[in-house]
């Protein structure tokens, strides 16, 4: 082929493994890189992404101003699946106390959700000595799905600290989708909660960071 004044060359993308490899065993060495620009609105259109989300952390001292609208994306969602069986204003008041206690300690935050200016859910968690603990984690049904997961997760992984090793979190028996999500996150189930109506998952943070960046 050279001899007739031609050069053979292979193109592959290099997120296609196993093109490359083929290019390699055949002989093709790399000469070249293609780069390609587009729009950041192009290429956030063809991956999914839903770019007026807003995520930001809680003001704790304004956590009463969130609180009803937090517990009722909370209610909407578990009250199918795992129902308390008391009036809805209880359960409000013990989940708004124990949640205010948490917040008194430093380690604990809120995340606030927003669509523009709605609020479509929050994410409660710690982080302890090198361990990620994924509290609550709670998005109106109408968002779960649309990408609303993996834009909190950039935004955590981003504004996390490098010490952690391990994750972990809690799901209810009855909540199959929260099971499901959390062993596709890399987590274990180990245990379960002091009341045996939950699940306790523990997995490494590397996978955690493996998944997001997989995508």
């Amino acid at each position: 082929t050279l001899k007739l004044g031609k050069v053979p060359f292979y193109c592959a993308a290099w997120s296609n493994i196993r093109s490359v490899r083929n290019a390699i065993k055949c002989g093709f060495r790399p000469a070249w890189v293609e780069l390609t620009a587009r729009e950041s609105e192009f290429v956030d259109e063809i991956n999914g992404m839903n770019t007026d989300f807003c995520l930001s952390y809680l003001i704790k001292s304004e956590f009463f101003q969130y609180s009803e609208a937090l517990f009722e994306i909370l209610s909407c969602n578990m009250e199918k699946i795992a129902p308390t069986g008391n009036s809805k204003d209880e359960d409000y008041r013990c989940w708004s106390e124990a949640v205010s206690e948490g917040l008194s300690r430093d380690e604990r935050q809120i995340i606030l959700i927003k669509d523009k200016n709605e609020l479509i859910g929050f994410f409660h968690f710690y982080i302890r000595d090198n361990t990620f603990m994924m509290e609550e984690i709670q998005i109106k049904p109408d968002y779960q799905g649309k990408n609303t997961f993996r834009s909190l997760y950039g935004f955590l992984l981003a504004n996390l600290g490098k010490d952690i090793e391990y994750v972990e979190a809690y799901a209810n028996k009855k909540n199959e989708r929260s099971i499901g999500i959390l062993g596709h996150l890399g987590l274990s189930v180990i245990g379960t909660n002091k009341n045996g109506n939950s699940y306790h998952f523990k997995g490494k943070y590397s996978d955690l960071v493996g998944w997001f960046n997989s995508k």
